[in-house]
């Protein structure tokens, strides 16, 4: 299954996709922030209230913040996350992707597009 968000970035705000199951439960956590030094993206699950380890990736870039787009691949045990093309991070899948209900984007100036789906070109 695949997850694609052309946006625009805030370079104050943490740029965020959330996957929640029913019981606001955080599947995947991708957390852009731009605004530390050097800029970091913060993968993240949470159960039950509890945050899970953060993995982290430090100096990272966009082509442009004012137009990137975001692609996760994701598979039965793996989130591979892609940025403008590049592969940023690859993380193990810590809670059943199955039971999400919903994406939430939070901290962007602009969302162009939202496509989910299986197999997609």
């Amino acid at each position: 299954m695949k997850l694609k968000l052309e946006v625009s970035g805030d370079t104050t705000l943490p740029n965020d996709v959330w996957m929640v199951t029913l019981t606001e439960d955080f599947v995947y956590v991708l957390s852009s922030r731009w605004s530390t030094t050097p800029n970091v993206a913060i993968f993240n699950t949470r159960q039950g209230g509890v945050f899970g380890a953060e993995e982290r990736l430090y100096g990272l870039s966009v082509n442009n913040i004012s137009n990137y787009r975001i692609e996760i691949n994701i598979s039965q045990s793996t989130f591979e996350t892609y940025v403008d093309g590049t592969l940023w991070m690859t993380n193990q899948m810590r809670l059943p992707f199955i039971d999400v209900r919903r994406v939430n984007v939070e901290g962007f100036t602009a969302l162009r597009s939202f496509h989910i789906g299986y197999e997609m070109c």
